[in-house]
Formats: structure tokens, sequence, C-alpha cells
């Protein structure tokens, strides 16, 4: 049994994105399994002083391969001024039988005002 492999984690089409406040991102993300049975993902965000669960759904049915595109909900400044930011976005993948993919990540800088 082999646990599912990310070929591919991209923010805007790179390994790092620079963001405006209220500017709209996307990620993608590719994955192979040799054994056809990758079943979810989940996407950690982790900052200074601060981690959160960005994301996380299921692949139906079970696969052997594919892309799926996210759309990241801008990120706001709601008491300013706010500093910029830089955001660890972390992806792992999970199959039908539990095995956990290596991680892969994406840096976004989040600029402030």
């Amino acid at each position: 049994m082999h646990a599912p492999v990310i070929t591919e984690f991209t923010c805007d089409g790179g390994f790092q994105c620079v963001l405006d406040l209220g500017q709209p991102f996307e990620l993608e993300f590719s994955w192979s399994d040799v054994d056809g049975n990758a079943s979810g993902w989940s996407i950690q965000a982790i900052g200074d002083g601060f981690e959160f669960q960005a994301g996380a759904g299921a692949i139906q049915p079970p696969s052997g391969s594919g892309t799926i595109p996210l759309v990241g909900a801008p990120f706001t400044c709601p008491q300013p001024p706010c500093a910029d930011t830089a955001i660890l976005y972390v992806l792992t993948l999970t199959d039908t039988t539990g095995l956990e993919s290596e991680s892969e990540s994406v840096d976004l800088f989040v600029l402030g005002e």
C-alpha cells in the first residue's frame, strides 16, 4: 500500500504569491496515487503566532490522480494599521486506508496597509 503523492501545489501558478489586502488568489494542487484511492485533502495555514485550517475536502470518488483548483478568500484588515504577513499553506492528502502523503507547502505574503 502506498500513500498519495502531491505532484504540484501552487499559489496563483507559482510556489509563492504576494497579495494585496482584498485580492483573491487561487491555490491548485495535483496528485498521483498508485493505489488509486486518494480520498481527502487538508490545508493548514501557519503564520507568526497563529495557525488555522484553511480548507479541507473529499476527493470523490477516490482517485489515482487529479488536479483541484481552489479560490482563496481575500485577506482583510479589520483594525488598521496591519503589518505585512507571511503565511505558509501546508497541504496533506490522505487515502481510504488512512495513509497520509508527505506535506507540500506554498508561501503567501500579504501586504499590509
